[in-house]
């Protein structure tokens, strides 16, 4: 938007100018570190605080998912301790997944418009350390199973928020921060299971869960440091403005001498300075205020164009040049406050008349006060009414942006992650069942810690390589959701420690994959700004399949007696789940002629508006 030329306020703009040309120096190396800062409005995009957040991150996810391999580790004990069945006792995963599914969902699309990441991420790590106390002291198995409801929404609060930063802090260097994240996933395997038996054998199960409470409490110093950007923004205008005021040399004094004259000659050099800059929607008062800037009558002479408009509806014709106005900001509050309700109405006024800028008189549309505009399709009651039929879609839209399913390829990924993810099943039973096969419960946990290190290899090796482009993120993800239904179909020849150990090691390698790359593949499928919205939407329905399975797999395991029957029910289902992922190309296919089509509706409905506009001008 730029000031029309008129002597009355063009020089002090170009003298303005000409100062801050004057301060500018020549680019040195020294300049090349803050280069990527004000190309992103100050956040440190690849460098800097992107790293510290990148390991608050791993941190939050580790203990997040470690209270999950406790309770893995500690599951035979439970049933012990409460005197219940495997079945009943695996319904605190459960309750777990689908409450953390169910605020994932609440999180992303409710919570997280109206509180910050920091602020959602310290209430979930207090209430998920409080829900662990809480389990430690629980009398019966119902209060320990209704405790997991708080757990589960503070898992679901810390899965969620954390990970929504990493689109906004990284760009080139995105795939690599997202797998170092998710790297404290296969973290919490590796550290979790032995220090769960460990003090299991020397504190019991109950001082166990205490001093894991205990543990949950890092989570807060964590939370803390989770920066939204737009502190970065802030600080980086504020930065801005101090600079413009300094080049244009406004001192304490002349502010105190010439208060509305400094406070001018300051606006106009934020407006000329392109570099510090927030791009805005262009509202009523901006446009007002171009109107004003270029010369509209004072307020005295606005008072008498009712009287005018209804002598003569056209236009009001003065042959004298506009008035420079003497106290915009003032004319600017009055104008705005008299609105009101009929805002539509008078901004629909004030362009026309901004459009008639260039001649030498004053003109505007006349508008009689009891005619609506005809812009408005419908009046107040027919749009209360209309809003009342469509309740269910207004607080549907508000829990889940449901326009991201108009994208075939989030569909399809919506459809494959729940059937992927029953390969969780390998590493949260893997104790259980290697005490079934005679194993000791060190000897467990010490599979799980073996399969927690090869999955991290595998997620630091992948990470290096998901920048690069060199292969399909979706063809490795089938890949590797194929050598899982493979080692599940191959469980009837596990009978032995070394064949445990070969299982975890396949297991640890490959489990790893499809996670790592979820948040890559749903940025590039939605978007940075739909990022969060996305994962939460996928994140709840995965927990969602995974809460109903449980005690489907705890039931079979307890009426076989065995894990053959239930590893071939995991097995087929991740077999279905490789079809749905091989249709991407489909997919994709589909997707591009929806955004073609979509083009050319926009710009049909440009070419309309512009013909609508030339109608209205003649």
């Amino acid at each position: 938007m730029t000031i029309p030329d008129e002597k009355e306020n063009s020089q002090p703009t170009k003298d303005l100018q000409l100062e801050i040309n004057a301060g500018k120096k020549e680019v040195t190396d020294e300049d090349v570190n803050t280069t990527n800062e004000d190309c992103h409005m100050g956040v440190p995009v690849d460098h800097g605080y992107a790293w510290l957040i990148t390991m608050s991150v791993f941190v939050i996810q580790t203990i997040n998912f470690g209270f999950n391999r406790t309770i893995a580790v500690l599951l035979k004990d439970i049933t012990v301790e409460f005197e219940s069945s495997l079945t009943v006792v695996s319904l605190c995963f459960t309750l777990l997944t689908l409450t953390g599914g169910l605020s994932s969902l609440l999180v992303s699309n409710v919570l997280m418009t109206r509180f910050s990441v920091r602020k959602l991420s310290l209430g979930g790590s207090l209430l998920g350390a409080i829900a662990v106390g809480i389990l430690a002291v629980s009398p019966s198995i119902g209060i320990f199973l209704a405790v997991f409801v708080l757990k589960g929404f503070a898992f679901g609060v810390l899965l969620v928020c954390p990970n929504s930063l990493m689109g906004y802090y990284f760009k080139a260097k995105r795939g690599l921060a997202t797998s170092l994240c998710n790297s404290g996933f296969c973290v919490s395997y590796i550290v979790y299971p032995p220090l769960a038996g460990f003090l299991n054998s020397e504190f019991g199960l109950r001082g166990c869960l205490l001093i894991m409470a205990a543990l949950e409490l890092n989570l807060v110093a964590c939370s803390m440091l989770l920066l939204s950007p737009s502190v970065f923004k802030k600080s980086f205008c504020a930065r801005g403005r101090h600079e413009v005021l300094k080049n244009v040399q406004v001192l304490p004094e002349v502010h105190e001498q010439n208060g509305d004259e400094c406070v001018d000659k300051y606006d106009m050099a934020i407006a000329s300075s392109t570099k510090f800059a927030v791009p805005q929607e262009e509202g009523l008062e901006e446009k007002a205020k171009l109107i004003l800037q270029s010369g509209i009558p004072s307020e005295k002479e606005i008072s008498g164009f009712p009287v005018a408009l209804s002598c003569s509806p056209k236009s009001i014709t003065s042959l004298s040049p506009p008035a420079s106005p003497t106290q915009p900001a003032s004319l600017l509050q009055n104008g705005t406050k008299q609105c009101g309700r009929n805002s539509v109405t008078i901004e629909r006024q004030l362009s026309l008349y901004a459009s008639q800028q260039s001649l030498a008189i004053h003109s505007l549309p006349y508008f009689p006060p009891d005619i609506k505009d005809p812009d408005n399709e419908m009046d107040e009651t027919k749009e209360s009414s209309e809003k009342m039929k469509k309740n269910w879609k207004y607080y549907l839209n508000k829990l889940f942006d449901t326009s991201l399913f108009k994208i075939y390829c989030f569909r399809m990924y919506v459809l494959f992650s729940p059937l992927a993810s029953f390969s969780a099943y390998l590493l949260i039973y893997m104790p259980f069942i290697a005490q079934m096969a005679g194993l000791s419960q060190s000897e467990g946990a010490l599979l799980m810690t073996i399969s927690g290190c090869m999955d991290l290899l595998a997620r630091l090796v992948l990470s290096l390589l998901a920048d690069k482009k060199w292969f399909s993120k979706t063809k490795v993800t089938a890949f590797s959701v194929l050598v899982l239904c493979a080692v599940c179909h191959s469980s009837v020849i596990i009978d032995s420690y070394y064949m445990f150990l070969m299982f975890a090691i396949l297991v640890g390698v490959f489990v790893g994959i499809r996670q790592t790359l979820v948040s890559v593949i749903i940025l590039d499928y939605v978007g940075v700004e739909n990022f969060a919205k996305g994962f939460g939407f996928l994140a709840t329905v995965c927990t969602l399949t995974l809460s109903i399975n449980h005690p489907i797999v705890g039931a079979l395991i307890d009426a076989t007696d065995s894990f053959v029957i239930p590893l071939h029910y995991v097995g087929a289902v991740l077999f279905i789940s490789v079809i749905v992922i091989m249709m991407e190309p489909c997919c994709l296919h589909l997707d591009e002629k929806r955004k073609k089509r979509e083009e050319a509706e926009a710009e049909a409905d440009k070419m309309l508006a512009r013909r609508d506009n030339s109608e209205e001008c003649v």
